[in-house]
């Protein structure tokens, strides 16, 4: 992230107010930048193996705005510090989630001091993750929809007549279906399987 306020499209712009210094602004960018970082790697379904969001936000708190260059400072830390300010459980753990986020472009080596490796931080999944989110929200909005649309109209709601409709709106989809095929056609012709929807989104 050699160029926090301008190299891709996910870190937002401030307008520039009265009297507010480059160095300000650039530190505002810095912040809301780090912030979008945050929003996309706990959202991001390739990195849900590891506890990669922990050790993005102590890598990203390493990078501050350089005053001569205005630009974002490389992320420099050893091990040790890193993973003791994540809060992982194991060094193995600590390593498999920093592996996710070489591999997927958040983190990117550019140099090694001392033996320990230099990284510049990038958002590059943004707008993928951000899609992403906005389909799973749809889908469950449809599925609550459809739960109540089940409720409404299926005999099945009398067979729970205590339940409340907070209860029915937490109850799975299928189990719902399943519920209402008893009601209607009893136990023999209940099928194993209930066609799925939305359940298999990343």
């Amino acid at each position: 992230m050699s160029q926090p306020a301008n190299s891709s499209a996910e870190v937002h712009a401030f307008p520039r107010r009265h009297g507010f210094n480059a160095f300000e602004q650039a530190k505002q960018e810095l912040a809301a930048f780090k912030f979008s970082l945050f929003e996309t790697v706990a959202a991001d379904p390739l990195l849900r193996a590891g506890q990669c969001l922990n050790l993005i936000i102590v890598y990203a708190s390493l990078v501050t705005i350089d005053k001569k260059t205005l630009q974002a400072t490389p992320a420099y830390a050893s091990n040790g510090r890193v993973f003791v300010r994540a809060g992982v459980r194991s060094h193995h753990t600590a390593v498999k989630a920093r592996r996710l986020l070489e591999q997927h472009g958040y983190l990117i080596p550019v140099s090694r001091r001392n033996g320990i490796t230099v990284y510049r931080i990038e958002n590059p999944h943004h707008e993928r993750v951000q899609m992403q989110i906005q389909e799973l929200e749809e889908c469950q909005r449809e599925i609550k929809t459809e739960k109540m649309y089940a409720i409404s109209r299926n005999p099945a709601w009398q067979i729970m007549p205590t339940l409340t409709v907070q209860g029915w709106q937490k109850m799975p989809t299928l189990k719902i279906v399943r519920m209402a095929i008893i009601a209607h056609q009893g136990w023999q012709k209940v099928p194993t399987k209930v066609g799925r929807k939305c359940h298999q989104l990343p």
